[in-house]
């Protein structure tokens, strides 16, 4: 008869509390957000705000932003 083993418990994760458990799910279960501040977007694409706004300035970047309420967003998928 062949000889049977318990299976292996894997490594343990370090022990987490309730509120980073639910920071953690919510970054995993939420979608990005689809509509990003000039500070988000020129995080995003890895350039200082002043450099983003130069750029969409001299139209090097485009396609221009969202006005909601007197303030401008960038789309996600333009960064892309």
């Amino acid at each position: 008869m062949a000889e049977t083993h318990p299976p292996e418990i894997p490594e343990q994760l370090p022990p987490v509390g309730l509120d980073e458990f639910f920071d953690l799910l919510r970054d995993r279960l939420a979608p990005p957000a689809e509509l990003l501040t000039r500070e988000t977007f020129a995080a995003l694409l890895d350039v200082g705000v002043s450099t983003f706004d130069r750029l969409r300035e001299t139209g090097a970047i485009g396609p221009r932003p969202i006005k909601l309420a007197d303030r401008e967003r960038h789309q996600r998928g333009d960064a892309v």
